[in-house]
């Protein structure tokens, strides 16, 4: 997959929009709109906040670091966390990814990519409760 995103040098588009026009775009993701007035009330520019767009996908974002998708470099996902939420259990993928212009050896790599294995509390709302030994030992049983 990432082969054919490279291949397809898709561009990566910086739109920045006032909070209220992002909590309409997001107003069917709970967890996005809950979030959106706090990243607008951090942001430089008056109630706005950046999204980034690839095709027919928006999300939120400080930034990518890269321009189109032909700079994807090396990419690794690595870790999913078990959330609760009232609506249930919520993953939260963290990862690692670089352009494709910083080669960097294994060994600092997996130094990134251990670090990225640890929850990302950041952007999440209160306190959260992590149910990855919940959710261990329910798939021993």
């Amino acid at each position: 997959m990432i082969r054919k995103l490279r291949a397809e040098n898709l561009k990566f588009e910086w739109l920045k929009v006032d909070q209220s026009v992002a909590l309409k775009m997001f107003e069917d993701n709970r967890y996005k709109t809950e979030q959106i007035p706090t990243i607008a009330s951090r942001s430089s520019v008056n109630n706005s906040v950046t999204v980034y767009r690839v095709q027919d996908h928006i999300d939120i974002s400080g930034g990518p670091m890269i321009s189109n998708t032909s700079q994807l470099g090396k990419i690794q996902v690595t870790a999913a966390h078990p959330l609760a939420t009232e609506e249930g259990i919520l993953y939260r993928f963290q990862g690692v990814a670089l352009p494709s212009q910083l080669p960097l050896n294994s060994f600092v790599f997996d130094l990134l990519a251990d670090r990225a294995r640890k929850l990302n509390t950041s952007w999440l709302l209160g306190e959260p409760v992590v149910l990855e030994q919940e959710v261990r030992k329910k798939q021993q049983e």
